[in-house]
C-alpha cells in the first residue's frame, strides 16, 4: 500500500470516526453508494477509527448475480503500519445473518465470490482488531460474470473471428493441397 493511500485513508478515518461505547456500528459503503451493478460496480469503506470492543458491520447490497470482490486492510496512525485483520461475509441483516465466507487473517484480505441479489455485510469482530483505534478501510467491486445469449465483448468478438479467420484458412489449406 502506497504512502500517499494511507495519508487519504487516515484523513478519512478522522472524519468518520466511530463512537467508543457502541455495540456494533453498521456503516454503509460509500462512494458510490449501494445498491451495487453493472453501472454502479465500486464502492469503499470510508477510511475509519475501530475499536477492540467493538464489532462492525458494513453493509451492501447486489441487485444482480456477480463476481464480488471485497478487501479491508488496517493500519495504525503514527507512523501509518500497516496492521493484521480478517473479516467475514454474511448475507441478511447484520445480527441475523448467515454467514457465507470468512477472509484469512493478513494484511489486505480479501473474499472474491460469486453472489446472488440481495443484502450482504462484512463483520469485523474485535478479536480481528489487532491494535486499538486503528484505521480500517477497503472496497468492494462487482464484475458481470456473463448470462446465456448476453452480447459479447468486443475483445470476446476479436477471439471468436480470429479463430474463424485461422479455421478458415486450414480448410483453404487442405483443399489446395487435396487438389495438387
Amino acid at each position: 500500500m502506497r504512502l500517499s493511500s494511507l495519508i487519504f485513508s487516515a484523513a478519512l478515518g478522522l472524519l468518520a470516526a466511530a463512537p467508543a461505547h457502541a455495540a456494533t456500528v453498521v456503516n454503509a459503503f460509500t462512494a458510490p453508494s449501494g445498491p451495487y451493478n453493472l453501472g454502479n460496480p465500486i464502492g469503499t469503506i470510508a477510511g475509519i477509527r475501530v475499536a477492540i470492543s467493538n464489532t462492525y458491520d458494513f453493509t451492501f447490497a447486489t441487485t444482480g448475480r456477480f463476481d464480488v470482490l471485497m478487501q479491508m486492510q488496517a493500519s495504525t496512525f503514527g507512523p501509518p503500519q500497516p496492521q493484521p485483520l480478517a473479516f467475514s461475509l454474511f448475507q441478511g441483516a447484520p445480527g441475523s445473518g448467515t454467514l457465507v465466507a470468512s477472509s484469512p487473517s493478513g494484511l489486505g484480505p480479501a473474499i472474491d465470490l460469486i453472489l446472488n441479489s440481495g443484502s450482504y455485510y462484512l463483520q469485523l469482530d474485535p478479536w480481528n482488531i489487532a491494535v486499538d483505534q486503528e484505521l480500517v478501510s477497503g472496497s468492494l467491486s462487482v464484475t458481470d460474470i456473463g448470462r446465456g445469449g448476453g452480447v459479447p465483448e468486443p475483445t470476446s468478438w476479436a477471439l471468436m473471428i480470429g479463430g474463424l479467420g485461422l479455421l478458415g484458412l486450414v480448410v483453404r489449406r487442405r483443399r489446395a493441397l487435396a487438389v495438387a
